[in-house]
């Protein structure tokens, strides 16, 4: 074989070995992003859990705020018919 064949296949074989560097980083560089974008996801969804419980906490927590509400407003009646029925009482 003549050495400009030899030195053809040495220069070919080193491309080669190069591209295969290229695509190994690529590759590595590919699946780190794909393990921060896996992250991110579960970031997400657990946010999203997140809030799902804090609107249920905020909806339980203005049920109890009506609650309170109609309770204060009939202790406020009975206070105010007790006030009455102390003014009658004192004429």
């Amino acid at each position: 074989m003549k050495l400009w064949a030899k030195i053809l296949i040495g220069v070919q074989s080193l491309c080669i070995v190069f591209m295969l560097l290229y695509a190994f980083i690529l590759a590595s560089e590919a699946t780190k992003q794909a393990t921060i974008a896996e992250q991110q996801a579960q970031i997400a969804v657990a946010a999203q859990q997140e809030a799902e419980m804090q609107r249920k906490l905020a909806e339980e927590n203005a049920e109890e705020a009506i609650r309170q509400n109609a309770l204060a407003a009939e202790a406020a009646g009975q206070a105010r018919k007790a006030l009455e029925d102390c003014q009658s009482k004192n004429k």
